[in-house]
């Protein structure tokens, strides 16, 4: 359970730092530039994430059950789950036509990520604690953006690539299977382990 708070706080400063720390971001985008303190954010919103799940099931034992896992939810969550994925995959290979098209792939991909816990697990602390990090982080992102300025302007027209968007379906394809195949359940966001 100590854990789980660590990574909630974690979580939740890292996403808000541009509204709680505009001077520190200030400090950093100025001697780094804007890429290095939006990588830093998002690495520490992942650390958060993995701090959170690591005695996530510990802390689950002793939360109330609203629903079972069944066929239907397990697919549901498979399905979910691989579109969370090509979305956060999307977000670091230029030129594919989902990152052009949509404004922060991470956190749609964050937020699929959590409705697919939360279709799965069927219990009172997956979903308040899924619930939060899909408000919160969409949330944050706006105020984020507004923040920084990061909107591009409609006269900046990118062109996708069909061998790019290709490319990056393909990789996103063969994560969604390998964290099926290892039982990898955090990071995979399924609960379960099929093909063990």
């Amino acid at each position: 359970m100590f854990s789980l708070i660590i990574g909630l706080l974690i979580f939740t400063m890292a996403t808000s730092a541009n509204i709680f720390f505009p001077r520190f971001r200030g400090r950093v985008v100025k001697t780094s530039g804007v890429f290095v303190w939006k990588k830093g954010i998002e690495i520490l919103t992942f650390v958060g994430i993995f701090f959170m799940l690591g005695r996530y099931g510990e802390a689950k034992i002793m939360s109330w059950t609203l629903w079972s896992a069944n066929i239907v939810t397990l697919y549901l969550a498979l399905i979910i789950n691989f579109i969370s994925i090509w979305l956060v995959v999307s977000a670091y290979t230029s030129q594919n036509i989902v990152k052009i098209k949509i404004a922060n792939p991470v956190i749609l991909g964050v937020t699929f990520w959590a409705l697919a816990h939360i279709i799965l697990d069927g219990d009172i602390l997956s979903t308040i604690l899924f619930v939060f990090l899909t408000f919160w982080t969409n949330m944050m992102s706006k105020f984020s953006t507004r923040m920084a300025g990061d909107i591009q302007s409609p006269g900046k027209r990118q062109h996708h690539s069909v061998k790019a968007t290709a490319s990056t379906l393909f990789l996103s394809l063969m994560l969604w299977i390998y964290t099926i195949r290892e039982g990898f359940e955090f990071f995979a966001g399924v609960g379960v382990t099929l093909t063990k």
